[in-house]
């Protein structure tokens, strides 16, 4: 019987050449990067890393080259398979979120970077992380704040969401599809994560633009947004999109 996490996995298969949803490299100077980083500091602090929801293994590259052991888990097949070839010494498993394939204490963190927002019992997920990981050991969610302005466009993303998401592709599903992406209040999220971790605490992350390339219009109105972002982020937080969610076992 097909299960709702397999029509999922199944819908990510069919994404997996969209390189807008599905990229198979990320930039050294990539904000979420950056903010993963800081956290986990170097490998002396926690050397064996899980990434859940690898994808195309771009997270996974990164924190390997920094010198961290690190493992990938990812469902889907096609995505997968690509991260196997484009980084072939790292270790990818094809697993669940909410069943991996390891035994208790396994890793000294974990990072869940825009997935958990995919996963339909995601409470699951969090548990499973948690037992995955030593005592003392760090997670990691990075995810979208459902009370937030667009980081792009500076309106409400429900709103966005709602008459252009699709469109855009900020949406990976069709309106009548029989799933659509969590939303997470963060208060809210986070006290599910502290029915399994010793501590959590949510941080407010500004979005940041890669560098800007094109029409001297197009990066002007872009550097003019940023900087509006920039003092949104200043005076209102909580109006983020991203928020980081640290939890010490």
């Amino acid at each position: 019987m097909v299960g709702l996490e397999d029509i999922i996995v199944d819908r990510f298969n069919q994404l997996s050449d969209d390189l807008d949803i599905v990229t198979p490299t990320i930039g050294d100077n990539d904000f979420r990067l950056k903010k993963i980083i800081e956290q986990l500091v170097s490998p002396d602090h926690y050397r064996r890393v899980l990434d859940v929801g690898s994808g195309k293994g771009k997270f996974c590259r990164q924190l390997k080259g920094r010198g961290f052991e690190v493992v990938g888990v990812e469902p889907a097949e096609k995505l997968i398979q690509v991260a196997r070839e484009l980084y072939p010494d790292i270790q990818f498993i094809k697993a669940s979120a909410t069943q991996l394939p390891f035994p208790d204490n396994s890793f000294d963190a974990a990072i869940c970077v825009e997935v958990l927002e995919q996963i339909p019992d995601y409470e699951m997920a969090v548990r499973e992380m948690a037992r995955v990981l030593r005592p003392g050991g760090l997670l990691l969610v990075l995810d979208n704040n459902a009370n937030s302005l667009h980081p792009r466009y500076l309106i409400p993303t429900k709103l966005w969401n709602r008459f252009w998401g699709e469109e855009t592709k900020w949406r990976l599903y069709p309106r009548d599809f029989i799933f659509q992406e969590h939303h997470f209040v963060p208060h809210r999220l986070n006290r599910t994560i502290k029915k399994y971790f010793a501590s959590s605490n949510p941080e407010f992350v500004r979005y940041q633009p890669d560098r800007v390339e094109g029409p001297w219009l197009k990066v002007t109105l872009i550097r003019i947004r940023t900087s509006v972002g920039w003092v949104l982020h200043q005076i209102c937080p909580w109006l983020d999109f991203y928020v980081l969610w640290r939890a010490i076992k």
